[in-house]
């Protein structure tokens, strides 16, 4: 989807939004869960990471509280994968 990946771009170095966008790649992430069963030494489920970044937005909006960065957010050297997904980099439970 070379347009979507060019929109997407667009917005984020809009100069009038800077600031107001968060962009995050998830490593071994795919759109649906449903493949992790056959390879999971290869992918992560995405659902934790979804739940990990609509909290990130909803603290941001209701609360002030600014989300991380833009990252590629990596899989977890252990813990629980299924389960949670850390947007902060910090190995512990977004959510």
């Amino acid at each position: 989807m070379p347009g979507a990946a060019f929109q997407q771009t667009a917005c984020l170095s809009d100069p009038t939004t800077t600031g107001l966008h968060r962009y995050y790649t998830v490593q071994g992430g795919t759109h649906v869960d449903g493949l992790y069963d056959t390879r999971p030494d290869r992918l992560r489920p995405i659902l934790p990471c979804y739940r990990s970044v609509f909290d990130a937005l909803v603290a941001w909006v209701e609360r002030g509280v600014r989300p991380p960065a833009d990252r590629t957010v990596g899989r977890p050297a252990s813990g629980d994968e299924v389960d949670s997904c850390a947007l902060d980099g910090s190995g512990g439970p977004g959510r």
